[in-house]
């Protein structure tokens, strides 16, 4: 790894460290802050909905740790074709992760009675309804966000990732604060979350465009990105790292194609 690569990797863990402490800094402050805007019902159905529909994220896969371990060994081969040939079947494969989602969320909100309890009013089960659909959207703009993310980390610009998300974690509250002191509520907070997380998606996607990135680092979708064995090679690897097994076995690591 060249020293550029080492001082960019370390300045970036430090970065890590200095957004933990931002957010749970901030966390700590804007919190009660949220809750005396919105009320203890209103803040109480945020959390409520938000925690529900996170569980879409599920439907990732940890398919992002498999990405970096393939992109990691077809760039020590420098097989750029083979680059490309997985930039697209991945986003691909995450784009398909954001339509489920966005179906599956959609079909969910016209529920929230079912979902959330019946002794909600007419008023907290329409906001909630718009909030659902609200954050299904976020997550299903997540998934194709965390490849680009995967992208840049992989091509060791680490330094550029964590400033990104550093500064993700600042805004949010810096915006929510002026809304929710003019009594926008918690429909309020959501479409910024979601709007950070399309400005996240649309950074990304214009920095790979740009040196040090290697062209072969901006998905795309060809007609032959997208092959059943090669789906077939990569879901043993990818269900040992985010299922691991009970059971110790002694099994090879799978090649990729």
């Amino acid at each position: 790894m060249k020293k550029k690569n080492i001082n960019q990797l370390k300045t970036g863990v430090l970065l890590s460290y200095i957004t933990m402490g931002l957010n749970m800094l901030i966390q700590l402050i804007y919190t009660p802050i949220m809750i005396r805007f919105l009320g203890q019902s209103e803040y109480g159905l945020y959390t409520l909905v938000g925690s529900f529909i996170s569980y879409l994220s599920l439907f990732s896969l940890g398919f992002t740790g498999a990405y970096l371990r393939f992109y990691s060994r077809f760039k020590i081969e420098n097989n750029v074709w083979e680059i490309y040939k997985l930039n697209g079947l991945f986003l691909l494969m995450f784009l398909l992760m954001s339509v489920t989602s966005i179906v599956t969320g959609m079909i969910l909100s016209f529920f929230p009675r079912e979902i959330l309890g019946s002794n909600l009013t007419r008023l907290e089960l329409e906001k909630a309804q718009l909030l659902m659909r609200i954050l299904v959207i976020n997550i299903a703009l997540t998934f194709p966000s965390s490849l680009f993310e995967a992208i840049v980390s992989a091509c060791e610009q680490f330094l550029f990732q964590r400033l990104i998300n550093m500064l993700a974690v600042v805004f949010n509250p810096l915006i929510c604060l002026p809304l929710l002191f003019f009594g926008k509520g918690s429909v309020a907070v959501v479409t910024v979350t979601t709007l950070i997380t399309v400005a996240k998606l649309l950074i990304n996607i214009f920095t790979l465009t740009y040196p040090p990135y290697p062209s072969s680092s901006l998905p795309l979708l060809p007609t032959t990105c997208f092959h059943l064995e090669k789906l077939q090679r990569i879901f043993p690897w990818n269900h040992q790292t985010s299922c691991p097994p009970v059971r110790w076995s002694h099994n090879p690591e799978p090649a990729l194609w």
